[in-house]
């Protein structure tokens, strides 16, 4: 068991490696293999890079949209809400196939599992 982030954990059975994640995960989409490090050539038609989520100027945090939607668009966010998000790392490493649904008994045991490693943590 890997307590990644009081957003995220990472448990072993058997031969899956199952992973939680829960509440919003900006740059949640799939990439090419140029992306991340910004070497893609000038974006064409259609195609857009995702803007920045944690924008700040002078420590304060700068919204690139009023629209809490239309932002959550253009950071690639994806909510995972408090239930979470449950992928099998083992066999999907780049979590695509989210299993909520075809394990709920599973999904809600890891939740809880994480809000019990987050009880007690500092967060300054």
């Amino acid at each position: 068991e890997v307590h990644l982030s009081s957003q995220a954990l990472l448990v072993a059975r058997g031969r899956a490696l199952y992973k939680i994640v829960t509440g919003e995960q900006p740059y949640s989409r799939w990439t090419g293999s140029v992306y991340p490090n910004c070497s893609a050539p000038a974006a064409g038609p259609g195609v857009q890079q995702p803007l920045f989520a944690d924008l700040r100027v002078l420590g304060r945090r700068l919204s690139v949209s009023a629209d809490p939607h239309e932002e959550a668009a253009l950071t690639w966010q994806q909510d995972c809400g408090a239930a979470g998000c449950l992928f099998d790392v083992a066999s999907d490493p780049s979590e695509h196939a989210d299993l909520s649904d075809a394990l709920p008994a599973l999904r809600a045991e890891l939740a809880s599992l994480l809000a019990d490693r987050n009880r007690g943590n500092f967060a300054p």
